[in-house]
């Protein structure tokens, strides 16, 4: 089972606006109680779930200025994920509709290799 997922934004028609979670990675925490982990693409954790399995929502996660929750409702063994974003606040009143759809492609994560000796960090960067 891969142990990471990289969120990419489904293809219109759905909201483009979503485009800039583009390469966020779902990692699964090993050891103590368990979860989930959302890690930006430097290797910063923007939020964490000690949920074990989805579904599960990633709430309130500060990207820029724009607020979001990001919510999965399938990461299969060995497959891919599938999942729903909202934007919170105002900050697209004037651009339109504020959620869509993505999918989590399994994967190693954000490189080839991860850098265990520093936990949410690769050690080569580009999408998997």
């Amino acid at each position: 089972m891969p142990n990471n997922w990289t969120i990419e934004n489904d293809p219109p028609p759905n909201n483009a606006s979503g485009d800039v979670l583009d390469g966020l990675e779902i990692a699964q925490i090993s050891g103590g109680s368990g979860g989930y982990s959302l890690i930006d693409s430097g290797g910063v954790q923007l939020s964490s779930t000690n949920q074990t399995s989805p579904p599960f929502t990633f709430t309130n996660v500060s990207i820029g200025s724009q607020t979001w929750n990001i919510h999965l409702t399938k990461l299969p063994d060995g497959g891919n994920g599938k999942g729903k974003w909202t934007l919170l606040g105002n900050s697209l009143a004037d651009t339109g509709p504020t959620d869509g759809d993505f999918t989590a492609q399994a994967g190693t994560g954000m490189g080839e290799e991860r850098d265990k000796s520093k936990p949410g960090k690769a050690a080569a960067s580009g999408q998997a």
